[in-house]
């Protein structure tokens, strides 16, 4: 049975510890204990939650590695209106991938040759790198808006050509 979330609070969420919950207020967040499915009886979910409806944690939030902003994209408008629920499904493996490969990574520090790795993590299929990309892209962009970063280091990273190398070096193979 689903309980509904109190006021400010959302979930998203995490493959390994389960859909986790989230107060939001004033564009800034805070991880509360406890999973969705809610458990209204959880003490500990109900202290922090009241300290942060007064305004004493939220204040001092501290959030700046790519799974934090990956969090805060997916709790914003921006990933619920996308198109239908499976370009929220899709978005959400791509966001699963950045977070295993740079999650812990400060998102100040990222810059253009960073994302090419993370491009060519998947470049033995080019046209999902290249969707990497875009994903990131949104996501970095999300990052200016919040004030974390001044650039979107994804821009200028070139897409990979739709045809890898080998499929190309095949076909010229057949031609001849």
């Amino acid at each position: 049975m689903q309980i509904d979330l109190p006021k400010c609070c959302s979930y998203a969420p995490d493959g390994e510890k389960g859909p986790y919950i989230y107060f939001v207020k004033d564009g800034n967040q805070v991880l509360l204990p406890g999973t969705y499915p809610f458990n209204q009886s959880n003490s500990e979910f109900w202290e922090k939650y009241a300290e942060c409806l007064s305004g004493k944690l939220v204040a001092n939030i501290a959030c700046d590695t790519l799974s934090d902003l990956i969090q805060r994209y997916r709790s914003s408008d921006e990933f619920a209106n996308l198109r239908s629920d499976t370009s929220r499904k899709k978005y959400s493996l791509y966001l699963e991938h950045m977070e295993a490969q740079a999650g812990d990574r400060r998102v100040q520090q990222f810059k253009k040759h960073d994302l090419v790795k993370l491009r060519d993590s998947m470049k033995g299929k080019p046209v999902t790198a290249n969707y990497l990309l875009t994903v990131a892209s949104v996501v970095f962009q999300k990052g200016v808006n919040l004030g974390w970063i001044d650039v979107n280091p994804v821009l200028g990273v070139e897409k990979l050509p739709a045809w890898s190398l080998p499929r190309l070096e095949l076909q010229r193979e057949a031609l001849r």
